[in-house]
């Protein structure tokens, strides 16, 4: 008979073995799990997904379309970010941060959205049933809203006002020359001019104007108000072709935001100054020197001007003025403003071209007539933005002696390629990839011509 091994309860399995009890297994509570082991990361709510989140998930949980949505982050001040580690999947999305996002979903403009888009749905149902009169009614009785509450949100304190009111300007003095065509009504463009002008009101009232620049672009202005420097563009009052590339509907809604802020920031201004807001309007330019005054010294006080009909430019007005001249007619002036050759010219009168009128404000005084004759070629206009000019001179005449370096034709490209469309993008790859295969095509035929010429000459 074999031998018996004792596999009992407790035993080893082995002859004489050690007898072992089987340890009980301890149940640790859902406490001293988490304590031990953290929890569960669950889907989304850890890494890029968490800070970030994509325009197509944005839309779907604000319940908004790509138009509405673009319009909010506008009004609201949010814009794409970059996260720092994008994944190779979502290299071509749109992120925005989540904190932006949480703010755009309390916003009480949300709710003004949908009920003009309800309110259009009803219009839209009374032209369909040729209602025309109901039509026009509901679209007057649909609700608007206001932004004056996201001006407060976005600039707490005045100073923070002033420091961000280039850009602001710059727009509404765009919107100001513009025709009145397409999707830029007329209201937009008298409400622009009508902004522009309280603008200038004031800053030649309070003789804040220091600097003016004429360019190809337009003449730039800058002035110090209360210790800010603002800096903007007036464009020429030229006739316009608009190009139909321009998306006029985020251009628009720039301009909403920025009247309302402008406006504002006039408002707290001449409350300052004393004046009434709004003031009023001043349709021609004696109205507005009147408006204006003359209780300053300036580079061009005590002087009396006169502007012909081909140097009759807003900006013309508004530069004399701060400069501390006068606007009159042509009987009582001291200077005549002109572009053009006088025929009939009066000599107990100082003729000059437009550009005498800048270069005196850059210059703090008045510069001599003589060099700035109608007709003639008047002074270089040197910029006055620019500072340190010893150091320009030596860098241009470094400039000067150095060969011309080559045009950075790659760089060029790339910055093409990254103002391309998703669209634009792929078909330009593919249009590349063929000349690629085409080019390898020819490379490979004349490699092997060469060859079978070798072969030849063997």
């Amino acid at each position: 008979m074999g031998k018996k091994y004792n596999k009992g309860r407790g035993g080893s399995g082995k002859r004489g073995g050690p007898k072992h009890t089987a340890k009980a297994t301890v149940k640790k509570g859902s406490k001293a799990r988490l304590a031990r082991f953290g929890k569960i990361a669950k889907q989304g709510q850890s890494g890029i997904n968490s800070a970030y989140m994509t325009r197509g998930t944005i839309l779907r949980r604000l319940q908004l379309t790509l138009k509405d949505f673009r319009r909010l982050c506008i009004l609201k001040g949010v814009y794409p970010r970059d996260p720092p580690k994008t994944p190779t999947a979502g290299k071509d999305k749109v992120y925005y941060h989540a904190s932006d996002i949480q703010q755009l979903a309390h916003e009480p403009l949300l709710k003004e959205f949908r009920d003009f888009k309800a309110a259009m749905v009803k219009v839209r149902k009374s032209v369909g049933r040729k209602d025309i009169d109901r039509a026009r009614s509901r679209y007057e009785e649909a609700p608007q809203y206001d932004v004056h509450h996201l001006v407060k949100e976005r600039y707490p304190t005045f100073d923070a006002a002033l420091a961000d009111l280039d850009d602001a300007l710059c727009t509404i003095a765009l919107f100001a020359t513009l025709p009145a065509a397409g999707r830029v009504s007329p209201e937009h463009t008298s409400e622009s001019k009508k902004v522009l002008k309280w603008w200038q009101q004031y800053v030649a009232h309070s003789h804040s104007l220091q600097k003016g620049f004429i360019s190809v672009k337009g003449v730039y202005f800058q002035a110090s108000i209360q210790k800010h420097t603002v800096t903007w563009l007036v464009p020429h009052s030229y006739t316009q072709d608009v190009p139909k590339k321009v998306d006029f509907r985020v251009m628009l809604t720039f301009l909403e935001f920025y009247t309302a802020y402008v406006k504002f920031v006039l408002y707290k201004l001449y409350k300052e100054s004393g004046l009434a807001f709004p003031p009023a309007t001043a349709d021609t330019t004696s109205q507005f020197f009147e408006l204006v005054g003359s209780d300053h010294e300036g580079p061009l006080s005590g002087l009396s001007l006169s502007l012909r009909r081909e140097a009759s430019y807003s900006w013309l007005d508004f530069a004399a003025c701060s400069a501390g001249a006068r606007i009159v007619d042509e009987a009582e002036c001291t200077h005549i403003v002109a572009d053009r050759v006088l025929k009939d010219i009066d000599s107990n009168k100082e003729h000059v071209q437009p550009q005498w009128v800048i270069d005196s404000l850059n210059a703090g005084r008045a510069k001599p007539c003589a060099p700035y004759q109608p007709g003639g070629s008047a002074p270089p206009h040197l910029s006055p933005f620019v500072e340190a000019d010893d150091e320009e001179d030596s860098d241009s005449e470094d400039e000067a002696d150095a060969p011309p370096s080559p045009k950075p034709e790659k760089e060029a490209k790339d910055m093409a390629k990254m103002l391309m469309s998703k669209k634009a993008k792929r078909l330009y790859g593919r249009m590349q990839h063929g000349r690629e295969r085409k080019q390898a095509a020819v490379a490979r035929l004349r490699k092997r011509r060469e060859l079978l010429a070798a072969r030849s000459r063997q």
